[in-house]
Parts: structure tokens; sequence; C-alpha cells
């Protein structure tokens, strides 16, 4: 549409709004907040913006939150992108709840199905982005449903960075989560146009268009008093209209007639209304209690009276435009604007108001209407102590939890307000709701309301519940100690469900992550063991075995920490139950296959853990995933793939809250520097360092300070670059950590001998001594784990000077390629150093070729100049390589054969099942490869993979 009535002196913002657009036809997204009060035209634009999209063939998706819509979990993000095949696949999972297990005994749900629902809905716009540009058009945000809040908050970053722009209204008087979203977006470039009221002349334009003709004098003073609102002058002029006040002159425009009376907001609605019958008036107040929309159906029900009888003056509603049709197949009604029902709704006494919503409630229960739509009239109109108000709260709120449990945190809170406080339910209807505020993440308040239960001492068989909640609360927060005593205080209780005891004993289990006590650790473990085996609790015996093996692994008994992982594993895999899952027994296998050279087998399970998360529905846990796919690309030289899966797992972390973000920083960072990356790679640390000061957490110890010291050496700082990896070193050493030692281990040798250890620094000398003692221990514990031997070879033989060690060293057969680089650079110098120069050259000729084979341009660099120092100048050999940033030499491999299959016509679910990775990923690999071609959809995309094909 073209400017319309409210696009009166709405120029500079309809620009801004242009300017959006513009950019996402570029592909450059954004995100566009709209402020204002009722009427002040936010509804208005919206429209306009969509109206020029579409006239730029930009695909428009536009949605509107409901007051009585606020606990339907992702309500208004599924009405705005209903019709696309994700959103039709999570409002099905909405119904059914499918992939959702029943709740363990006192066992917080983990939001699986809103975490899938989420991934779902972000996939398919996401996917509709790559067709062509989207604008997302959201009215109403005061009252949008929290699901859907939480998603815009962890997704419009992302999808901004595709050709998405989101524009969105909402009223100044918002929940704080939308401040929190509103506030966070315009710190981060978000454009925010706040709608004032319009101005004299602006106000007379609108006049002129409602009448065709300027207003005269006593119309444009009592217009005046509208205070600029576009919606209230409009609906003054209309009701003045209706009630005959307006004498029609035609100059010098319309004059006001003798009786008309100043009036506002509210008095001018209900003057617009007044010359409707009394029948109607009645019908459109009984209307305003089911919300901005509802069906005649629903009416009849709510009212008790029939179709055919209200049908008549809902028509002449209709008629006078107080009232629309609308839905795709017109069976909805919807007031004309909000504040249409708003003053209906307000204009009935307080009491009246709560006893129609209490009606409906009856009304719509007794004719099968899902709870959740009767749960809204209930906290409406529930008066405090109505055993049926709790009753059916209670069970929305179970209904609620597996879906949306933030949902389900108010929804139990409005049941404690509806209890007396000598309620004897009230006790567990709190450890309830403490665990649904765990699994929605407000941890802290869920252990504040724990702990002030327990203070109050519950009823026995209530305390295990609170006391196993408030430790879940404590251990995602980081907080392990009291994690422990909570834990102790469980198994302590003689009232204690065998299944409550074995999942005490689990979280004892903890604490050995802590101390590191392994002697005091296995005994423990087989106690554990035998209790949740008892109890058949499958899932505590599965942690009992995954802390094991962490421990284990951190003692450096890599090998029979796999052997606890693989027990694990086999268990959790029979089980099939995401309570077996949950320890993440397949995931950690996979670490301890890479420490025990075992490449192969660690993709194996890596792809099991992605298939078993996707088919029992644990989203989170899949969003875990390509973390640990990415250690296991790096370890296999990989690196493009493991970059790739940083950037997903990134991705995923920032819109879930979950997952090792500062790890993922330090593992991308870590590969930049080795590329020669360095300004990537700054930033990397730059962010990680950000992330760790605000309490993020993180797996590794030590991966932070090894980017730094990497970049202090490339920057010529050698010796600071020892201070950081040695004081590092002994972290990990004394931690300990040592599954981390091979990782750091042939750049400290590297800096060891760089800063002449051996010579003349008896404090470098002491720790090369050090490191190459650890080695060599490391190795003797885990026989037949070859990149070990070759580690412990190549440290012997830098601390003795023997080349011939460090040769064997590099001749060890593993699969680490990167190690096997590293040994063959130091043997290059090391046969430099005892002016064997030929034997020299071919080693270093084979380091080169490793290097170039992962892409580690700077460290071919780094070789080059290290034997040029020692005498040696490399002939030939390739010049150091950078990726163009744009262009089909920019494409990875892996996103090469995902453009080919995009060419063949396949969607991204079909690409994902033939590559066997995720949706997610597929998607990313699609996004990336667009960017870097400068193209805008898979359209696109194909017709120029087709033009690049040879002719048959």
């Amino acid at each position: 549409m073209g400017s319309g009535v409210h696009s009166v002196g709405r120029a500079s913002e309809i620009a801004v709004v242009v300017e959006a657009l513009d950019r996402v036809q570029r592909g450059e997204g954004g995100l566009v907040w709209l402020e204002g009060e009722p009427g002040i035209g936010k509804s208005h634009l919206l429209a306009e913006a969509a109206a020029r999209a579409r006239g730029r063939g930009i695909a428009v998706h536009a949605g509107s939150a409901r007051e009585l819509e606020a606990h339907r979990p992702f309500a208004v993000v599924t009405d705005c992108l209903a019709g696309l095949d994700g959103t039709r696949q999570a409002a099905q999972l909405l119904r059914t709840g499918a992939g959702a297990e029943a709740a363990a005994p006192n066992h917080p749900l983990d939001g699986a199905v809103e975490y899938r629902v989420a991934e779902l809905l972000f996939e398919a716009v996401a996917e509709a982005a790559e067709a062509a540009p989207v604008l997302l058009a959201l009215d109403d945000l005061q009252w949008a449903d929290p699901s859907s809040l939480q998603l815009l908050a962890r997704s419009w970053e992302q999808l901004t960075r595709r050709s998405v722009v989101i524009v969105a209204a909402t009223r100044p008087t918002r929940p704080p989560a939308l401040a929190r979203l509103v506030a966070d977006s315009v710190a981060a470039g978000a454009a925010h146009l706040p709608l004032g009221p319009l101005d004299e002349a602006e106000t007379a334009r609108l006049v002129a268009h409602e009448l065709g003709a300027p207003p005269g004098a006593p119309l444009a003073a009592l217009v005046e008093r509208c205070g600029g609102n576009p919606l209230l002058v409009a609906t003054l002029v209309r009701a003045l209209r209706a009630e005959g006040s307006l004498a029609d002159h035609a100059a010098p425009g319309h004059a006001l007639a003798p009786d008309a009376s100043p009036v506002w907001l509210r008095p001018v609605v209900v003057s617009w209304l007044s010359h409707l019958d009394e029948p109607v008036q009645l019908v459109l107040s009984a209307a305003s209690i089911l919300g901005s929309s509802f069906t005649l159906t629903d009416l009849a029900v709510t009212t008790g009276r029939g179709a055919q009888e209200l049908w008549p003056r809902v028509r002449e509603a209709l008629t006078a435009g107080v009232l629309r049709v609308e839905g795709a197949e017109q069976e909805s009604l919807a007031f004309a604007h909000d504040v249409v029902r708003e003053v209906l709704y307000e204009d009935l006494p307080a009491g009246v108001r709560r006893a129609l919503h209490a009606e409906a409630a009856e009304a719509l229960h007794a004719a099968g209407a899902p709870l959740e739509r009767v749960g809204e009239h209930l906290l409406r109109g529930a008066r405090p102590g109505d055993p049926r108000a709790i009753a059916w709260l209670g069970e929305l709120a179970e209904q609620t939890a597996p879906r949306a449990p933030g949902i389900a945190v108010e929804l139990w809170e409005a049941v404690l307000r509806l209890m007396t406080d000598h309620d004897p339910r009230r006790a567990a209807v709190q450890a309830r709701l403490a665990l649904a505020m765990v699994a929605c993440g407000q941890v802290g308040a869920a252990e504040e309301l724990a702990r002030t239960v327990l203070e109050d001492a519950p009823h026995a068989e209530l305390e295990g519940t609170l006391r196993l909640c408030l430790a879940d609360a404590l251990m995602r927060q980081g907080r392990v100690p009291e994690v422990v005593e909570q834990a102790r205080a469980t198994a302590a209780l003689t009232h204690l469900s065998a299944y409550d005891r074995a999942r005490a004993e689990a979280w004892l289990l903890v604490e050995f992550l802590v101390t590191r006590d392994l002697t005091a650790l296995r005994p423990a473990v087989e106690s554990s063991l035998a209790t949740a085996q008892a109890a058949g609790h499958v899932g505590a015996q599965v942690h009992g075995l995954t802390m094991r093996a962490l421990v284990t692994a951190a003692h450096g008994l890599f090998v029979e920490s796999t052997a606890d992982a693989e027990r694990a594993a086999r268990l959790a895999l029979q089980a099939d139950t995401a309570w077996a899952h949950e320890p993440a027994p397949l995931v950690n296998r996979a670490l301890g296959l890479v420490a025990s050279d075992q490449l192969a087998e660690a993709d194996r399970a890596i792809e099991a853990a992605r298939r078993t998360y996707e088919r029992l529905g644990m989203w989170p846990a899949l969003a875990m995933v390509p973390q640990y796919a990415a250690l296991v690309h790096q370890a296999a030289g990989r690196w493009e793939e493991c970059l790739q899966a940083c950037a997903e797992a990134l991705d995923l972390a920032d819109r879930s809250g979950l997952g090792w973000r500062v790890d993922m920083l330090a593992e991308a960072g870590l590969l930049h520097v080795r590329r020669g990356h360095l300004d990537a790679a700054a930033d990397h640390l730059r962010r990680a360092g950000e992330l760790r000061a605000q309490g993020s957490p993180s797996h590794w110890l030590a991966s932070v300070d090894q980017l730094d010291a990497l970049l202090a050496e490339a920057r010529g700082e050698p010796a600071a670059a020892l201070a950081t990896l040695g004081a590092a070193w002994r972290r990990v050493r004394e931690a300990p950590s040592l599954t981390e030692l091979p990782r750091l281990a042939t750049d400290l040798l590297r800096l060891l001998r760089l800063t002449g250890a051996g010579s003349h620094d008896d404090a470098a000398a002491a720790l090369l001594q050090e490191v190459a003692h650890e080695l060599a221990r490391l190795a003797t514990a885990n026989p037949g784990v070859e990149s070990l031997r070759a580690l412990a070879l190549l440290a012997a033989g830098v601390t003795a000077d023997d080349v011939d060690a460090v040769l064997e060293a590099s001749e060890v057969d593993h699969p680490k390629h990167h190690l096997r680089a590293h040994a063959l650079e130091e043997a290059a110098l090391a046969l430099a150093r005892a002016s064997r120069r030929d034997e020299a050259l071919r080693t270093a000729a084979s380091a080169l070729e490793l290097f170039d084979r992962l892409g580690a341009d700077g460290e071919a660099h780094r070789l080059r100049a290290r034997l040029a120092a020692a005498g040696v100048s490399v002939p030939g050999g390739r010049r150091q390589r950078s990726r163009p940033a744009t262009g089909w030499d920019a494409l990875t491999a892996s996103e090469l054969r995902v453009a080919e299959l995009v060419g063949r016509g396949l969607s991204n679910p079909e690409i994902a099942a033939e590559l066997v990775v995720s949706r997610h990923t597929v998607a990313t690999h699609v996004a990336h490869t667009l960017a870097k071609l400068g193209m805008r959809s898979r359209v696109e995309l194909a017709a120029a993979l087709a033009a690049r094909r040879p002719p048959s």
C-alpha cells in the first residue's frame, strides 16, 4: 500500500525502514524497533513496510502477539511463520510434545522440546532467506509469550547476518524480558524509532485526509485535544460524523456542531461505538473478554447464545468497521484496533471482568477447548482458593513444562498466588516451580526458592526433591563444592527413594572433578554404580562411569579412561533414553578416542551422538556436538572442517546459551595464528578473554593462554610467549588436567629451544626436563598410543640435543598430522645445527608439505625463518598462500560439497541426510557460500553452478 492515513508525518521513520529493505536486498539484514503508545501508528508503519517489501520481491511474514495468548508457547513466531515447512513441524511438536520423555522423578526437564521448536523455526527462516530476502513484521510484542521472546533474543543477530530484516513494534510499557531485548539489540546496532505525536500541521493533514477538506477552526481546536495521536484523531472524526455532529460546509472546511463536547481516548471510542444498537454494544463487550481476535463459535460458547442469534449483531459491527474478518479461511473475527477492544474491556468494572473470565473458562473447558486457552481466562478470573482453578492451572503447568518451561514457571507462580499460605500442597508446587526454573535457566531464582522452602522444614519426601533440584541449579552455576554439600545432605536422608539416592550418590562424584583424587574416586564410583544398578537408574550408572572416565583422563590414563567411556556409552545406547544420555557419554568417549589416537572411531562416535540426540529429541545436547566435532577435526588435520565446526558451535551457543564458547574461540584462534591470520587470531583472543572475565565456563584450562603465547611469538616476543605457556603447563600439570599436556607440548618445546633452554637459562632448562619427564610418563602409562611415544621421543631428543631421537620422533606412525609436522620441523632444525644440510632440506620439505596440507602458512613461514637463521635456505617450495575472502576459490571443500548438492536441487534436510551432518551445519555452509559468492539465494547459486559445468 502507499502512504496511508497513519503514514502522515512519518517520512523519517519510513526512510529508515526503506533503508533496511535496501540493505536486505544486498544481503545485509537488520532489526528495526518501532515504539509508541497505542494508536500512534506502529501497525500502519509495519503494514507500510510489508507493502513496500512485497513490491520489491521480498518475502513477507507477519504476525502479532495477542494479550490472551501470552502463555501459548511460540505463539507470535509460529503465527508469523505460518505456512513454512519448519513451522508446521514445530506446531506439530508443540501439540504432541514428541521427543519429550516423561520427567524422571524429581528431575528438571531440560527444555528439549522448546529448544527443538526454536531450532525448527530458526531453520525455517534461514532456509526461506536462501530463496529470497525475508521481512519479519512483528506487532504488539509487549504481549509476546516468553518462548518467542527468548527465540528472538538468541537468534536475531544470527538471522540478520542472513538476508533477513526484522521490523518489530512494541509499546513503551513492556515486560522485563522484552525491555532487555530492546536495550541489548539497540546497543548492538539495531535501529530504534520512537514514534511521537503528530504536530499541528500533520494533524490537520490527517483530518483533511479523513474529511476530504481541511478542518474548520472549531474542529481543529477539538482535534488539538487529541495530542497528535493519529488513531485518536481519526476515531474522533469518525465518531463525530457517525453522531451527525459535523456540519457539512464546503469551505473553509468542516465545522463542529455547537453541541459537540471535548473528549479523550476512552470517551472518543465510546462515542464512536455509541451509534451502534445497544445489543451490538453488549455483544462487543462480551467479545472483549476473548481478546483482540476470536471466533463466532467461542463467542457463542462463552455467552450461551447461538451463532444464529449473534450473527446479526456481529454483522452490524463489521459494517461499522469495529470488527474485521481475518484468517486464511476467514474463520476469525478481530477488533479493528486493539485500542477499541481495550476500551470496551476496561469499561467493564473489574469485578465484572473477573466474573466473565471465570465463566468463559468454565464454558470453554466444558466445550473441550485446549487447556491453555482456558488457563488464560483462569489467570484473569480465578479467585484465591478456587480449587478448580488451582487444579486446572497446575495441570496446564505440567503439560507446558516439557514444551516451554519458562511459561510453566509463570503458571506455577499463578497457582501459588491462588493458594493460601497454609495450603498443604504449597511446598509441592514450590518444588515443581523450582524444577521448572532450573529447566529454563532461571538457576538463581531456583536456588533462592529451594533454599527458602528448605528453611521451612518441608515434608521429608519433598526435602530430597528440593535438595536435588538445588544441586542441579548449583551445578549449572559451576559451584561444585556446594553441589557436593547438597548431594551429601540428600544421601543422608532416611526418607529417600532408591532412585533419588542413586542420583544423590552420582552427584557426590562431582567432587572428584575438583579434588582429582583418583584413589578415593574408584571405590566411590563402585559404590555409586551398585546403588544406581539396584535402583534401576541407568542415568546414574552412566554418570558414575563418565565421571571416572573424565578423572582418569585428567590423570593421564587415557587408555583406562577410554574403557570407562566405552562402557558408559554402551549402557546409554542400550537404555536408549534421554536420561541415560544426559551425562553425554558418546561425545566424552570421542574425546578419549582422540587422546588414544583412534580418530576414525572418534568420528563414528560423534556421528552416533548426533543421530542419537536427534532421535531422542535431545536438542540442547545436540547443540554441543559441533564443539566435540571441532576437536576431532583439529586432531585429524581437517582444519577447514574444524573452523566450520567452531563457527557452528559458537552460533548455537550464542542462541542457546549452552556450550564452551571460550574454548571454541581459542580453538579457532589457534588455527588462525598457525595459518598466519594474526588479526583474526587476536580478535578471537579478545572475545575469549571478555567471556572468561564474565565468568563464561571453559573445558580447557590453558587454551586461551596458549593462544596468547602463540600470538606473542608471532609478534617476535618468544620470552613473553614462553612465560605464558610455561605457566599454563604447570597449572595444567598441578590441577591435574593432563589431557591438555599433549596440546601444549610441541609449542612449549619449540619455545624452550628458541629461548636457549639447555644452555645458560637454568629455569628454562629445568622446565624442559620437566616436560620431557611428564611426556615420558604419559607414554608409559598409555602403551600403544603412538602419538604419545612420538612426543616423548621428541622431548627427549630436544632435551639431550639428540638428532637421532628427534628424527625417530618424526618417523613414528600415528594419525596426528600436525604433531608429525612439528616433529619434522624440529628434526630439520636439529639436522641443520648438526651441519647435515641435505638431510635438513629433505626433512624440511616433508614438514612444509604437511604444513601446506593443513593450510598452516604461518608455521611454514616460521620454519623457513628458523632454518635461515641456522644458515639453511630452503629452495623453491610453496609460497605462503591465503585463501581469498570471496569468490569460488574462497569456498572450503565442505562448502563446495554442499553447494553442489544445492545445485542438484536438494533441500537442506536432504543434504543433511546425504552428508550425515545436522541441518544446522548445512544451513551454515549454505549461508557462508552465498555470502562468499555475493549471491542472495540458492536459486542464484544453482544457476551459477550450472553455468560452471562443462557442456555435456
